[in-house]
């Protein structure tokens, strides 16, 4: 049986913590998308300090080379719009330098930037 993303524990919270966090600092606006809005740069401490923990457990796991495990993998692929969206929502990954690097090594790849990220 297909497990449904809501039915799933992991992908249910991320989606939650996207909406309650990263959706108001990129001015979220409900049938407009993101962008829809102002960014609402008032949530961004809160949205550090709740997810520092994670933070740090990522830039501890990170190779410090600028990709997830030391080569291009699909991890890479996966994170790469997270990573993008940082950048975009001002969240400071200075403490943090592999993601830092990490993030600045996949959206300077040619084909992230062909590609045209979005929101």
């Amino acid at each position: 049986m297909a497990l449904l993303l809501y039915d799933n524990p992991v992908s249910s919270n991320a989606l939650k913590a996207r909406f309650r966090f990263e959706a108001p600092a990129l001015g979220f606006v409900p049938g407009r998308g993101m962008g829809g809005g102002p960014p609402d740069p008032a949530v961004l401490p809160a949205i550090a300090e709740a997810i520092a923990p994670t933070l740090r457990l990522l830039d501890e796991l990170i190779d410090p080379s600028g990709l997830a495990l030391g080569t291009f993998t699909i991890a890479d692929i996966a994170a790469a719009p997270v990573l993008y969206r940082t950048a975009h929502t001002r969240l400071d990954l200075r403490p943090y330098p592999n993601l830092e690097r990490w993030r600045d090594t996949l959206v300077a790849r040619p084909a992230f930037t062909a590609a045209g990220p979005v929101l």
